[in-house]
């Protein structure tokens, strides 16, 4: 008996955890948006409860697991974009945008070689898992890959105070490791043990900076956002890998300049005004009077007696 006591009373405590964990006990963070995203949703963000509503298109589309997105992550009014819910479906609709406005053209032009895909939206597609929790961790987001049919991803507190194009890039980051369940395959930079070897790998990391690319250089995108992606790109690509990427321009040593926006076409000068001319009326045709006999009318010439 007391063996099945000693057995059974860890398995309560973890169950009593996980009860716990369900619960979500702490407080989460709400925030107003930076002005760069609040502008962003002025102008391209629809509200509605069929892209951003529970089950939802959006909600649908990752996976949103319905028992962690509770208490303080529960969705409450469709489009709070203050609170952790709200700023995760903005964040899932900026992937969407960035995918909707991309355009090969422009990356193969400014990026002389080196053309970011927009993994975006077609890589979150991956996730089938996203949850919430109340941790506080030095990782904002993590991925248990476990086995090919449950893995998840998980969003912790420090996730939600991120600007929208991190939050983003996190995502695409961690679907890359259930991809292909790619992992890291480096040890010796800043990140550790979320290092790759080289950009050769092709894994999260790759992945992740590629992200900011495309938002860099689409220049559809409000250029505030263009210089965030420009800063995480510069401020932690040599953190990223055991060997830096060495990119051509604009991607010289591996930083990344932020693309000037093209000119419009010239507009041609208008030519100058012309007069109309006045109408005028059709030509009447006028009968000719008869030539008048100069002999009828006296004094030019003498009448016949």
């Amino acid at each position: 008996m007391r063996r099945l006591i000693t057995a059974v009373v860890p398995l309560l405590l973890t169950f009593a955890a996980i009860g716990e964990a369900a619960g979500q006990t702490c407080t989460a963070p709400r925030a107003p948006l930076r002005p760069s995203e609040s502008d962003w949703v002025r102008d391209h963000v629809s509200c509605s409860p069929y892209l951003f509503g529970v089950d939802g298109s959006h909600w649908q589309r990752v996976g949103f697991n319905r028992g962690s997105w509770t208490g303080p992550f529960a969705p409450g009014a469709v489009c709070d974009w203050e609170t952790p819910y709200g700023r995760t479906m903005l964040t899932i609709e900026f992937l969407a945008y960035v995918q909707r406005t991309w355009e090969p053209r422009m990356a193969q032009n400014a990026a002389a070689g080196l053309t970011p895909r927009p993994a975006g939206l077609a890589a979150v597609d991956a996730i089938n898992d996203l949850r919430a929790d109340c941790q506080v961790k030095s990782k904002a987001t993590t991925v248990n890959l476990g086995s090919l049919i449950h893995q998840s991803v998980t969003l912790h507190i420090p996730s939600f105070g991120l600007d929208i194009v991190n939050r983003a890039a996190n995502l695409v980051h961690e679907a890359r490791h259930i991809i292909d369940n790619k992992g890291h395959d480096g040890s010796r930079c800043h990140r550790r043990q979320s290092c790759d070897s080289s950009w050769a790998h092709d894994g999260a990391n790759r992945w992740e900076f590629e992200f900011y690319a495309a938002v860099a250089l689409n220049w559809n995108i409000d250029d505030r956002l263009r210089a965030l992606a420009v800063e995480h790109f510069r401020n932690n690509l040599w953190q990223a890998f055991d060997t830096v990427p060495n990119f051509p321009s604009p991607f010289r040593d591996g930083s990344l300049s932020l693309p000037r926006r093209p000119l419009p076409p010239p507009v041609p000068e208008p030519l100058p005004p012309t007069e109309e001319p006045v109408p005028q009326p059709p030509p009447v045709d006028v009968p000719a009077e008869p030539p008048s006999d100069p002999c009828t009318r006296p004094p030019f010439c003498t009448l016949p007696e």
